[in-house]
């Protein structure tokens, strides 16, 4: 191998590692398109450092590489739920999918009174996050009461939300809107999810 491609599967390692301090460790009968799914979220929102798709796309391949030529080929470890020709390589479009205005507040006032509470949980903080800042959940996970902040304004009482973004550690402040301060309301605080990966596919069935 060229020192390049070595360098590569060294860092493919580092990625998993971290992976897999925050998600859990990778078996083989766990490799299927939930763990493709969780892979492209994790590296794409949830990583120390957000990757590009082209970059995502490498981990990708040097991952199915490894599978095919070693792990099956020379280990005989057996991938029952893996399915190679499913774990292709991510787009700028598979990676980034954008509502209207209108259509957030569609979603917000979806009636999910038969729904488990996750599914209200989920759609509000999606809700909340793309009507105020849109940080990567990591950040937005971190929020506490004290973020919410209130200041006169011209006279008039308005609601804010501040933090340091953990990427760069600048200070943001965004106004709070009527909508979102309506969730603030509604939850007592910010609402809560248990995990990106279930929240992702939570937003593709309210979708």
């Amino acid at each position: 191998f060229s020192k390049e491609t070595i360098k590569g599967y060294k860092t493919l390692i580092k990625n998993l590692d971290e992976f897999e301090q925050k998600k859990g460790i990778i078996k083989p009968h766990l490799v299927d398109s939930k763990l493709y799914d969780s892979l492209i979220n994790f590296f794409s929102d949830e990583a120390e450092k957000e990757y590009s798709p082209n970059y995502i796309g490498s981990i990708i391949k040097r991952i199915k590489a490894v599978i095919s030529n070693y792990l099956i080929e020379d280990l005989n470890i057996k991938f029952p739920n893996y399915n190679p020709s499913k774990w292709t390589k991510p787009t700028n479009e598979t990676l980034k999918t954008y509502l209207t205005l209108k259509e957030i507040h569609t979603l917000f006032n979806l009636d999910l009174t038969n729904y488990h509470k996750e599914y209200d949980n989920v759609r509000d903080v999606y809700c909340f996050n793309a009507l105020t800042c849109g940080v990567r959940v990591s950040d937005y996970l971190q929020f506490k009461k004290h973020n919410l902040i209130t200041k006169m304004v011209n006279g008039e009482k308005q609601h804010f939300l501040e933090f340091k973004q953990s990427k760069t550690s600048s200070k943001v402040r965004t106004p709070i809107g009527k909508t979102a301060l309506s969730i603030i309301k509604k939850h007592n605080g910010f609402p809560k999810i248990q995990s990106g990966q279930k929240s992702n596919e939570i937003l593709k069935e309210l979708g």
